[in-house]
């Protein structure tokens, strides 16, 4: 299954982006572009929920295009495990922008993805993302704390990653950060903690504390061989 999105990129900070979504099937994607002023300006936000009843691995492609149809980048990424009514997220990076940090390298980007049923006739997968528990943040003028619980009760095949976006008041997209929490919590009941800067203004030379901000943890999941 495959679908696309096209949608024309901001030219200029302060306008609205409007949010994008299609389905695949029962997988939904919603699609927001990062309006800080930086270099992430222009960055598709792209958010995938799942509503099969099994887990799935989505892959997407995102390409970017100049004011005369001419491809000038393509981000490719994917999402190997996504449970049942799990949301997560990929960030497509795009083209650089001009030196005034609130120009687009693009007009418009097209998002494609596929969904597959995760494992094989001689595997399952089972998703514990949901069971991974934000025990408590903490904010200060840079940067963003969390502490994290495994709460599933079982041993992941791997200690999960997490996805952080921030938003500004307008409900946009001011950035995305990538991280995994130390030490690990691979094991049930533990507990880890990490800290990501909050999106940084080019123009200002500040960090932006976002108005609201989403925690999308990934990779905890379990597979077993039949």
């Amino acid at each position: 299954m495959c679908i696309t999105i096209k949608a024309k990129a901001t030219a200029k900070y302060k306008e609205a982006v409007k949010k994008v979504k299609i389905y695949v099937g029962n997988v939904t994607c919603k699609t927001k572009v990062n309006v800080i002023p930086s270099p992430d300006y222009g960055d598709v936000c792209a958010l995938f929920k799942n509503y099969y009843n099994y887990p799935v691995s989505i892959n997407a492609t995102c390409v970017f295009y100049d004011a005369n149809g001419s491809m000038v980048k393509t981000s490719t990424d994917s999402i190997y495990c996504l449970g049942y009514s799990e949301t997560n997220v990929i960030n497509f990076n795009a083209p650089s922008s001009s030196d005034d940090y609130v120009t687009p390298g693009y007009s418009k980007y097209k998002v494609t993805y596929t969904v597959s049923p995760t494992g094989t006739s001689y595997s399952n997968y089972t998703s514990y993302n949901k069971k991974i528990k934000v025990l408590s943040t903490g904010e200060s003028e840079d940067r963003l704390s969390v502490e994290v619980k495994n709460a599933s009760g079982k041993t992941l095949d791997y200690s999960p990653y997490f996805a952080v976006v921030f938003y500004n008041e307008k409900d946009r997209v001011i950035g995305y950060k990538f991280d995994s929490a130390q030490p690990g919590i691979k094991e049930p009941g533990t507990i880890g903690y990490f800290s990501t800067y909050y999106p940084f203004n080019s123009l200002t030379n500040q960090y932006v504390k976002p108005a609201r901000f989403e925690i999308y943890p990934e990779s905890a999941f379990i597979v077993k061989f039949k």
